[in-house]
């Protein structure tokens, strides 16, 4: 198996993208170089400096939300993951300090850090809160507090 990520087209209409991972376990960074290609590309392209149209806007919140469902993918496989997704939060954090993405596509991107803070402990939590730079480490308390007030489940299962 080809250590991948990539989205595949359905013939029917009725069906969205589909996406799939290979190679976890000690292969997981090839894996999650494909998504932050993913990432650092939708950044670029959403940054309202440049001028874009609403069909553009459009295309790229569509990645964003595939962004978003590739860490839904992750969250379910948190033990293959779980090593490399605080360097990704840090990617994630230095791409929204780059650039001001429009909205809604901020939107999507965010549901997937959302998703990515549900597979890492309080070590991680910690570590993210110091080693980040000043710019980064702000954004990313003002983030987790938000996802732990509005998003976390605190309940008993």
């Amino acid at each position: 198996t080809v250590p991948s990520v990539w989205l595949t087209n359905t013939s029917n209409a009725a069906q969205d993208y589909r996406i799939a991972i290979r190679g976890f376990g000690s292969r997981a960074s090839f894996g999650v170089r494909g998504m932050r290609i993913l990432l650092q590309s939708v950044a670029y392209a959403g940054d309202q400096k440049r001028n874009l149209t609403p069909t553009q806007v459009k295309e790229l919140v569509t990645m964003a939300h595939y962004f978003d469902r590739l860490c839904d993918h992750i969250r379910k496989l948190k033990e293959e993951f779980a090593r490399v997704v605080p360097y990704f939060i840090g990617d994630i954090m230095d791409a929204f300090q780059k650039h001001t993405i429009y909205p809604h596509i901020r939107s999507n991107l965010l549901h997937g850090v959302h998703k990515l803070l549900d597979t890492i402990d309080t070590h991680s939590i910690e570590y993210l809160s110091t080693v980040l730079p000043p710019g980064q480490q702000e954004m990313f308390k003002h983030i987790y507090s938000n996802y732990k007030h509005y998003h976390r489940y605190g309940g008993k299962v």
